[in-house]
Formats: structure tokens, sequence, C-alpha cells
């Protein structure tokens, strides 16, 4: 799998520019500010529709004077996939696939599957819970198109929810309208919960190995999900909905007293160990971008064991990497063939890497 061809109209600083990318690694150099990164957020947005910066406006992603954008990325795998998107400041999005059209982002999934390193990754460790879940929502995602389809119903539900426990701090009883939503919330959400908990126990052991080649075999790297349900790390589903459900029940006069919902994946956490320290707290600059590189390498491996190579995506990166770590990125992505593109302000690292 590899993307042959982007091209972008009115899309942040671009106005008009078609690209054409090699199977291998592609390399744009240019200093800050001259659209690098706007053209990993191009590449990533036609995989998923989400950009990776966190912004839902689509205000921010059209150029300055203009009414709207568009993106088309040609994707060779089995056969040639043509992905065409368009939004307008009125928020109205057009998604076709092969000239179809389609209503939802997530049938983007699956289509082109990429692995984003950048070093706003350090917010996975630094950052909130909400980092960390976003971070675990958007890998999940790429992996798995089922778990974007259930989210995306979960997210709903939960709307719904919240909406009702805040009417109903000044109306009258809603328990049986209430019981449906429960019901609802328990159902997604014990499938995403099972499915996060799944994903982490394959790409644990992966991240495992990688780091410990980075660190010479003197750290070793864990991470455990912290579930808002309390201790269901080996419970199947339908365990999970159970447990879901009492816990609604048992709570539901503080969940109407505070008008939203808290309890559920929205709720959870990862929290990230080096020799059993918890990496946020202990952790150096340094361990923390291992610890992501790691995490990151480890995507790439799950997508390379299940037959598919996806496209690495190096926002300015290598830089900030020393010798070592940025010698193993590059010899990874040389060995495992993956087609890589990389953005960078110089050419400090070794061209010849590549």
């Amino acid at each position: 799998m590899y993307l042959q061809k982007l091209s972008l109209e009115n899309y942040r600083n671009y106005e008009k520019e078609i690209i054409s990318f090699d199977p291998g690694v592609n390399l744009f150099l240019g200093q800050n500010g001259q659209g690098k990164t706007n053209l990993l957020e191009a590449v990533y947005y036609i995989s998923s529709a989400p950009t990776f910066r966190g912004g839902k406006k689509t205000d921010e992603l059209i150029k300055l004077d203009r009414d709207f954008f568009r993106l088309s990325g040609e994707v060779i795998r089995e056969r040639r996939y043509e992905i065409d998107i368009s939004a307008n400041r009125q928020k109205k999005k057009q998604i076709k696939i092969n000239s179809v059209l389609y209503k939802k982002s997530v049938d983007l999934y699956g289509i082109l599957q990429v692995v984003l390193f950048s070093p706003d990754d350090l917010k996975i460790v630094k950052g909130s819970p909400v980092e960390r879940r976003r971070y675990l929502d958007m890998s999940l995602s790429q992996y798995d198109k089922n778990y974007a389809y259930n989210l995306q119903k979960y997210q709903k539900v939960l709307m719904q929810r919240n909406s009702l426990l805040k009417e109903k701090q000044i109306k009258a009883d809603y328990s049986e309208t209430m019981d449906v939503w429960d019901e609802q919330l328990a159902h997604y959400g014990s499938i995403l919960i099972a499915k996060r908990i799944d994903y982490l126990k394959k790409i644990i052991p992966l991240a495992r190995r990688i780091h410990h080649d980075l660190s010479h075999g003197l750290e070793k790297l864990n991470i455990t999900y912290q579930s808002s349900l309390g201790k269901i790390a080996e419970m199947p589903p339908k365990e999970i909905n159970t447990l879901f459900l009492q816990t609604l029940v048992q709570n539901k006069k503080e969940e109407i007293r505070r008008g939203t919902s808290l309890f559920g994946l929205q709720r959870d956490d990862l929290v990230f160990y080096l020799n059993d320290l918890p990496l946020r707290i202990y952790g150096s600059q340094g361990q923390m971008r291992s610890f992501i590189l790691a995490l990151k390498m480890a995507e790439a491996k799950l997508f390379i064991n299940d037959g598919q190579k996806p496209l690495m995506l190096l926002d300015d990166v290598l830089s900030e990497l020393d010798d070592l770590r940025r010698e193993y990125l590059l010899r990874e992505i040389q060995n495992e063939q993956m087609q890589t593109i990389i953005t960078a302000a110089n050419m400090e690292f070794k061209a010849g890497n590549l």
C-alpha cells in the first residue's frame, strides 16, 4: 500500500498543489511556516478526515479569503482508490471514494493506514487524559474500522444521555428514557473498552521489545489501562456490559446532580511506566521520546504483522532524536520498506541513512 498522489486546493496555506510520492522515502525540507506540517496533515486527513492537530473547525483548514478546501488522493493497494474530500465554510463536507458519495468519515478508515510521529506526541505522556484517550482512539480506529464505527455511535449516545441528565435537573422524572440510554451506553461502551484492552495486549509486547533495544535492556516499558469502572482488564465484553449498567444505576443520583456522565471510556486513562515508575512523573524528556518512538514503531509493526505496511509520517522529529534513536528509526523504515514522508527544517541528520 502507498500514496501515489495528493492534490491540495485552498487547504491551509496551499492554494493549488499536486504532489506525487515515491513508494519509498520522501523528504520535504523547508523553513518553519512554509507548510510542511500542513502537507502531512492533509495526508492524514484523507486517511480518516479528522486532523491530527485536534481542531474540528472547518474554517481553520480553509485558506484565508477562500470559501472551501478540497483534497484528492490516489492510493494503491490491491487496486487503486481515489479519495476526494471537500468542505466549505457552511460546514458542508463531501466524501467520495472512487466517485461514490459516502456520508460518514469512518468509511475512509482502512484504505490509507498511517502512523504519525511528531514533536507534539510528547503530549501523550505529559498532557491530560484527553490526549491519551485521543491517541488511543485515533490509533485504534486506523487499525480496526469497526472500532471507529462503534466509537461514533457511543459518542452520539453519550451526547444524548448528557443532555437528558441536564434536563433531569429541572424537569420531571425521565427514568424510562434514561434506562434506554443507559443500555445503549453500556452496550457500545463495553465493546469499545474490550477492544482497547485487546489492542494494548497486542501492542505492549511489540513496544516493549523495541524499547528494550533502544535502552540496551536497561529499561522496561509497560502500559496499564485505568478504567472508571474499576478492574476490568480480564473481563469479556458481556461482563463489562453488566458492570457498566450496574455502575450507572448505582450512581444515577450523583450523575443527575452533576448533569453529566461520570463513567465510561470518556473517563478512562492510560498510565505509562518505565521500570515500574510512572513515566509522566519520573521520566526525563529523552526517556519520554524513546517511549513514544517505541509506541509508534509498535503501531507500524502491528500493521505489518497483519500483512499491511502503513504509511509513516515523520513531522520534523529527526532533529529531536539523538543519533541512536534516529538511526534506529531510519533503519527500521528501510528494513521494512515502508513508504515514509519526512519533513525537516535542515539536513542535520545523515541523508545517506535514507
